[in-house]
């Protein structure tokens, strides 16, 4: 159980680079951050994974989950990529 006030954040993300960067950073400045947040890049073939990793170099509460690329975009996809955050 975690302690009263904690939280994780999981977010599906998939081809964000535009900005993935923003969310960061907004969460980043968050007066309470998550005890973890795990970033589930849902097969992005842009720079979303690049982004995130270099954001949880200096931030080891996030982390990224890439999932390999999946042919469609639906909302099924955010389904399946937050359950598997939620699995990790």
């Amino acid at each position: 159980m975690m302690p009263r006030g904690q939280y994780v954040l999981i977010t599906p993300a998939k081809n964000e680079e535009v900005s993935i960067g923003v969310t960061i950073e907004s969460v980043v400045n968050q007066t309470v951050r998550p005890a973890e947040w795990v970033i589930v890049s849902d097969g992005s073939t842009d720079r979303t994974d690049e982004i995130v990793r270099t954001a949880a170099m200096t931030n080891p509460w996030i982390r990224l989950l890439p999932l390999p690329p999946r042919a469609q975009r639906s909302f099924a996809a955010v389904v399946h990529a937050t359950e598997a955050g939620v699995r990790s």
